[in-house]
């Protein structure tokens, strides 16, 4: 990332690569690289430094404050210290960079788990809502680590489940001192952000060492840390038990992602607040625009984003934003719940959106004019904005079937196995009346002389072994790296009256005794001369 070098007006500190605080000079490896970059970032079409795109969102704070209920949901507009910061930070980023490059997460690898700093680190529905607004506001979403998995961050939640994380701990080999010292150093009873900033990633996979907890049962129910590192033999990603691919926060990132695809007002910076004329005290929310008349995506969706755990079912009325058309009934679907309606109602400047009570609680909709709304692809259980081509949903890739007709490479593969087994099967027919014999040597025989007279056994005079493995007892020497150094030993102890010569190189490090020298040889090795000096030596 390159980073804005006008350092004396840069409002962003140190918050990228290039800000150097104080007279210090530029490291040399650093100022090279933006030597060759910086005339290239001035050929792009948005000729903006990297920074802007290393930027957190400055909506991201007052969100976060909300969902750890720090302040009330209504402040992220009607509050002016934040409704002033806020509108400061755009400002600056437009007229400096790109507004839309910047990243949007309420969750990253800078501050804590957002479920640590909750009274309910356990519940899911603050992720549900972190993800309904990081996919339908400006910029660049960010699915922070583990985020879908509900990892919160909690290394236990009182003091008998810490006594109980410590023995586990010592159970795997740690000291009692060090597992002390590490759960001292995630204790989050605080919510104040003072936990080690160690903890604040955690491993989401059934290999890592640090499975912190999580707000899914299934996932919470393998925690622990762990003293020893990952295996090299753990499961593949399909089959690893951490990864729950059917909670409700990752099949909200999988709707969100198409969702916000295929509705081009998600991606903009243009939203207005939506008054909530009735009830729902704690809610947000808010209307996303786009104005390119070219889109035929529709012009405007509202959010609707509820934070507590039991969102309510009354009856709620949201304020329709300016500069829109929409006539009184015309219907709009939640497209993460198509069985969830509402219909514009009044007349003028009196309109709005009436949402019937009844509906099924969520903490995350998505309304859109019902006649910009239409299935996706596949077994998708929610709605898209029409208008756009999105591409085809990606096939899950475990889910793969066994067998498929279409697929070529498979078809190959069965007919090379059917062949194979063809060969098999027929072979196994045509010797099926051959025999086979099965000899079982129990103890060592001495072979049986010559048939004939005049056949007469010879005694070996001489015999020449060449060997890397060899042994010399008398002399204590051993080299042996498998089974051959155990047969030139048995050959040794075995080997009937005669002269033997073992042929072997000699180890640098080994003690072979005084020895003689026989002869230097001159051999050939890769088309180069090489001498070899022979030296000898003779036991009885």
């Amino acid at each position: 990332i390159v980073g804005d070098m006008t350092q004396d007006s840069s409002p962003f500190m140190a918050q990228h690569l290039g800000r150097v605080i104080g007279d210090y000079p530029m490291p040399r490896r650093l100022q090279g690289a933006l030597d060759e970059l910086c005339p290239a970032s001035r050929s792009l079409d948005v000729p903006f430094f990297g920074y802007d795109a290393s930027y957190p969102a400055r909506e991201i704070f007052p969100m976060r404050a909300a969902l750890a209920d720090q302040s009330s949901a209504r402040d992220f507009y009607d509050g002016s210290d934040w409704a002033e910061e806020v509108a400061r930070f755009r400002e600056v980023l437009t007229e400096q960079a790109d507004l839309q490059s910047v990243w949007t997460s309420v969750e990253s690898g800078n501050m804590p788990r957002l479920l640590s700093t909750t009274v309910a680190p356990n519940e899911i529905w603050p992720l549900l809502v972190a993800v309904g607004w990081t996919f339908s506001w400006y910029g660049i979403p960010e699915v922070f680590n583990g985020m879908e998995i509900g990892l919160n961050g909690m290394c236990y939640k009182d003091e008998a489940d810490k006594a109980k994380a410590v023995e586990a701990m010592m159970e795997k080999g740690a000291s009692q001192e060090a597992a002390e010292a590490i759960l001292d150093a995630c204790d989050n009873s605080r919510r104040s952000g003072s936990t080690n900033s160690g903890f604040w990633r955690q491993d989401m996979f059934i290999g890592g060492p640090m499975r912190l907890g999580s707000a899914i049962p299934s996932v919470q129910a393998r925690a622990g840390i762990s003293p020893a590192l990952m295996e090299a033999n753990d499961p593949h990603w399909c089959e690893d038990p951490l990864l729950d691919r059917e909670n409700d926060v990752y099949k909200l990132v999988r709707a969100m992602i198409r969702i916000r695809q295929s509705c081009s007002a998600l991606r903009t910076p243009q939203d207005q607040n939506a008054t909530i004329l009735t009830g729902q005290s704690k809610q947000l929310a808010y209307w996303k625009l786009h104005s390119d008349p070219s889109d035929a995506s529709p012009r405007a969706v509202l959010v609707v984003l509820s934070f507590t755990a039991s969102p309510a079912t009354d009856k709620a009325k949201y304020s329709m934003p300016s500069g829109t058309a929409f006539v009184e009934g015309q219907a709009f679907v939640d497209l993460l719940d198509s069985s969830r309606m509402a219909v514009v109602y009044g007349t003028g400047d009196s309109k709005h959106l009436l949402v019937p009570a009844g509906l099924s609680a969520r903490n995350v909709a998505i309304f859109a004019p019902n006649d910009f709304a239409r299935p996706d692809d596949g077994d998708s259980d929610w709605l898209v904005c029409s208008g756009v081509d999105l591409p085809p949903i990606p096939e899950d890739p475990c889910k793969e079937e066994f067998w498929s007709l279409e697929d070529p490479l498979m078809l190959m593969t069965w007919a090379a196995l059917a062949v194979w087994l063809l060969i098999f099967c027929t072979t196994l027919l045509w010797n099926l009346r051959s025999s086979v014999y099965l000899c079982i040597v129990k103890q060592a025989t001495r072979p049986n002389g010559p048939a004939s007279s005049r056949e007469a056994r010879l005694e070996a005079r001489h015999v020449l072994t060449a060997a890397i493995e060899h042994t010399i007892p008398e002399r204590g020497v051993k080299v042996s790296a498998g089974g051959l150094g155990k047969v030139l030993d048995q050959m040794l102890r075995e080997h009937p009256p005669g002269e033997l010569s073992l042929v072997h190189p000699m180890f640098g490090d080994v003690e072979y005794g005084p020895l003689k020298e026989y002869r230097l040889l001159t051999v050939v090795v890769d088309g180069k001369d090489q001498e070899v000096q022979v030296m000898t030596m003779k036991s009885e």
